[in-house]
């Protein structure tokens, strides 16, 4: 039996943690994104620029069609969470969390691109720019930390798996 504090378990226990603290981050700012989306919606900011929105039918088509974004972001959050969190307490793991953590991180990319030209290019608003660029940067930074701990646990799970099955 390894000691419980020999290096492995210390770095095992810590990137436990760091799971479990990330993927809350994750849902924390999903739900976040979700309150600021129904705000900028209902508050009357024309940041939220709905194509074909003229019409009434227009109008309410793209406002299902954007609640239905908005339920399937928060899916997939919960899905990471759920993954990360099992993962975190060593239960059954799959890929599916990493996969959709990778996914989510390419569109915090490309959203952080958009924001970092929507900044330079309109000269209004810039403290609600910056506010979404830091917002979402956080975002990313949480994502990439929650892949790396991820990783992390099972690289030093299959690497004491080896020693278990030596030392039997």
């Amino acid at each position: 039996m390894e000691d419980l504090n020999s290096k492995n378990r210390i770095e095992i226990r810590r990137h436990h943690n760091q799971l479990k603290v990330t993927s809350n981050g994750v849902m924390i700012l999903g739900v976040w994104s979700i309150l600021k989306a129904f705000l900028t919606t209902f508050m009357g900011t024309d940041q939220l620029d709905i194509p074909g929105a003229g019409s009434r039918y227009g109008m309410l088509v793209s406002v299902i069609a954007y609640l239905i974004f908005l339920a399937f972001d928060l899916r997939l959050r919960l899905v990471i969470w759920r993954g990360a969190r099992k993962e975190a307490y060593g239960r059954d793991t799959n890929n599916r969390y990493i996969v959709l953590t990778i996914i989510l991180l390419m569109v915090s990319a490309a959203s952080l691109t958009y924001m970092s030209y929507s900044l330079f290019v309109s000269h209004d608003q810039i403290p609600t720019h910056l506010a979404s660029i830091l917002i979402e940067s956080a975002s990313f930074v949480i994502m990439c930390e929650l892949l790396y701990s991820g990783f992390r646990i099972r690289r030093i799970r299959s690497v004491l798996d080896v020693h278990r099955e030596e030392a039997a």
